[in-house]
C-alpha cells in the first residue's frame, strides 16, 4: 500500500556555490569531476563528510527533520527521482484492525515528518 512519495533533496557543504540556489537542479551537478574516494551507507558519516566540504549526498525528505544542522538542504529539481514509501500488507481482502492501525500510524507519522522536514527548508531561507 503507498504511503508516500518521497522526493530527493541535496544536502551540501555551508559555503558550496550550489547553497545559495533555492533550489538544485540535477544538471547543475554534473559539471564536476568526480572521484569516490569513500563508500559508506552509514548515514552520520555521509553527513559528517558533506558537512566537512568533502562531498555532497542526496537526502530523502522524510529524513530532513534528522540532517545535521551544519549540513545545507537544496530541492533537487530531478523529474522521477524520489523514493516510494510503502506497507506491506498480508494477502487477500481481509485486513486485521491491527494492520489499519498501524497504516493509520504510519500514515501520521509520514505526515509530521514532511511538515517537520518543511519547516526545515523554511528556516534555511528556501
Amino acid at each position: 500500500m503507498p504511503l508516500l512519495e518521497d522526493p530527493l533533496h541535496i544536502g551540501l557543504p555551508p559555503g558550496h556555490p550550489l547553497a545559495g540556489q533555492a533550489h538544485v537542479r540535477l544538471a547543475d551537478l554534473v559539471g564536476f569531476e568526480h572521484e569516490i574516494a569513500f563508500r559508506t551507507d552509514d548515514r552520520s558519516a555521509v553527513e559528517g563528510l558533506v558537512a566537512a566540504g568533502v562531498g555532497v549526498a542526496l537526502f530523502p525528505l522524510l529524513t530532513l527533520p534528522a540532517v545535521r544542522p551544519d549540513v545545507v538542504v537544496r530541492p533537487l529539481v530531478a523529474h522521477g527521482l524520489s523514493r516510494q514509501v510503502r506497507a506491506a500488507l498480508p494477502p487477500g481482502a481481509y485486513r486485521p484492525p491491527a494492520a489499519t492501525a498501524m497504516i493509520d500510524l504510519l500514515g501520521g507519522i509520514c505526515r509530521t515528518l514532511q511538515a517537520e522536514a518543511t519547516s526545515r527548508l523554511r528556516r534555511q531561507g528556501r
